[in-house]
């Protein structure tokens, strides 16, 4: 299992109501993370809020490396 904590909109706050997707990419040396996060209605204003999404992974982290699916870098865990 693997936690990303972002952050995401404050439901209820101004109409922004935060949803998440997260895409995974397994493979023996690396774990890619994209973590899409947006608004389904409303503007949202300049709140945030700390959230966690817990993702199940194929095989244990192990050694492998986590990195962001969109930039390529390297994540601390």
């Amino acid at each position: 299992m693997l936690t990303i904590t972002y952050v995401g909109g404050v439901p209820g706050s101004d109409g922004c109501d935060s949803c998440a997707e997260i895409e995974v990419v397994e493979s023996a040396k690396e774990v890619l993370v994209a973590l899409r996060v947006g608004e389904e209605s409303g503007e949202c204003n300049d709140l945030g809020q700390l959230a966690q999404m817990t993702i199940s992974l194929g095989d244990a982290l192990g050694d492998r490396l986590v990195r962001d699916g969109f930039t390529g870098e390297v994540v601390d865990v």
